[in-house]
Order: C-alpha cells, then sequence, then structure tokens
C-alpha cells in the first residue's frame, strides 16, 4: 500500500497492490492479487479480485473453474459504491487508464477494458468480454459473455447485447441493434 493512499474503515485488502494517490473508501474488499493503479477511487462496499460464476456441470455437481491469474486496475480509475469484478481465470481482468464506472456494476472474469470506458449504473458485464477505447455503456445494460464492444461505441439503456459491436457505432434494445 502506498503510503500516500488512503485505506478507510472495514477495509480487508489481501496479498495486493495499492498505487499512489488512491482512495478506497470502507468497507471495500480487495482479495489477492489485485494492482490498484495511481490516483484510483474505490467506493464504499465495493469487491475486487473475487473469483467469478465460472463453473462446469460434471454428473450431479457443479465444479468451479479455477480462477488463478489476477485484477489489473491502471491508473485514474473510478470504481462506484456496491460493484464487483472479478479476477481472471487463466488471464488476468484488466481495466485500462482513465475507466469511469458507476454503483452497482459487475465485472466478470477475463474482461479487458482498454482506456476511457464509461459504465453507467446496474450493468452487467459477462465474462471475456473485451470493451475497446472510449466506449460508453449506459444504465441497465447487460453484455453477455466473450462479446466485443468497439472503440468509440455506445451501448443504450436498458440494452442487451450478444453479438459484437463494431467501432464507431450505437446499439439499443433487447435485443440490442445497430441504431443508424
Amino acid at each position: 500500500i502506498h503510503p500516500r493512499s488512503y485505506i478507510g474503515p472495514n477495509v480487508s485488502v489481501g496479498k495486493s497492490t495499492i498505487g499512489e494517490g488512491a482512495i478506497i473508501y470502507s468497507n471495500v474488499s480487495i482479495y489477492d492479487s489485485v494492482t490498484i493503479g495511481k490516483n484510483c477511487i474505490i467506493n464504499s462496499g465495493s469487491v475486487l479480485g473475487s473469483f467469478g460464476f465460472g463453473y462446469n456441470r460434471f454428473k450431479d455437481q457443479s465444479i468451479q473453474f479455477p480462477h488463478l491469474s489476477g485484477l489489473i486496475i491502471k491508473d485514474n480509475f473510478e470504481l462506484g459504491s456496491n460493484s464487483s469484478i472479478d479476477r481472471g481465470c487463466l488471464s488476468d481482468t484488466l481495466i485500462g487508464n482513465d475507466c469511469k464506472i458507476d454503483n452497482n456494476v459487475h465485472i466478470g472474469h477475463n474482461v479487458v477494458m482498454n482506456n476511457s470506458i464509461w459504465i453507467a449504473a446496474n450493468t452487467c458485464i459477462g465474462g471475456s468480454v473485451n470493451i475497446k477505447d472510449n466506449a460508453s455503456i449506459f444504465m441497465g445494460s447487460k453484455i453477455a459473455d466473450k462479446v466485443t464492444i468497439g472503440k468509440n461505441s455506445f451501448v443504450g439503456i436498458g440494452s442487451v447485447v450478444k453479438p459484437d459491436i463494431p467501432d464507431n457505432k450505437k446499439c439499443f434494445g433487447v435485443p440490442a441493434r445497430l441504431i443508424k
């Protein structure tokens, strides 16, 4: 933990790294293998680096796929309260520079978010999603596993995105459709 960072009351930090100028508010849980960059803000009640929902069925059992990797958050990131970001399974979950994530957002394992991405409240991002630079995802959207959201793209309120969204496009609806 960098000495010029703030750690609020009731914060739990595993074997992780917290960069200079980070502000971690109360009741945040940071699991092992999490790296938080410079000037990041993590609001109350958030969970970073927990295992994702990676299960396989075997006969009458549910077997969790191992989550062996970590979570890397670059600089100037902000995470709203009561949000969660899962650690990666076989590769790290990665959050780029200058990303802003609102309250009550879930980001699944192995997600790669490039730089300057905005995600509004109550959004759920499935595992292994790739979100390119400057994308905006608005309130209550759901992004299916393994989808790519293109550079400078826009996902409208309440959309359910299953196919990839190309660069510089807008989509909206259930299921999400490109807007001309």
